[in-house]
């Protein structure tokens, strides 16, 4: 649950919760053999995501007052709304990239 996760990542657990995925708590770095092991996951999840981003009818971001933006992050720099618009990226799952 979210819970879970929350209490997980708060300071008095954080060292002893970081390495159940298989992330070296000193580097932060991920494992060969957990990148494996969830290999199977990501790929499948990141095509689901992939999926909907380009074939979903949902709007990538909402308009919430003049210049903000309340949503996903575009793309690339053609899919903002305007040149200086601030948006609040509320999908931290996604890489944030423009290409």
């Amino acid at each position: 649950s979210g819970f879970a996760v929350a209490l997980a990542s708060t300071r008095q657990f954080h060292r002893h919760t970081t390495d159940l995925l298989g992330k070296d708590v000193r580097t932060g770095k991920v494992s060969l053999l957990s990148r494996g092991l969830f290999f199977p996951f990501l790929l499948a999840i990141k095509t689901k995501l992939w999926w909907r981003r380009t074939k979903g009818t949902e709007p990538l971001y909402s308009h919430v007052a003049d210049g903000w933006y309340i949503g996903g992050w575009p793309n690339n720099a053609a899919a903002l709304p305007t040149e200086d618009a601030a948006v609040l990226d509320c999908t931290c799952e996604l890489p944030r990239k423009h290409e």
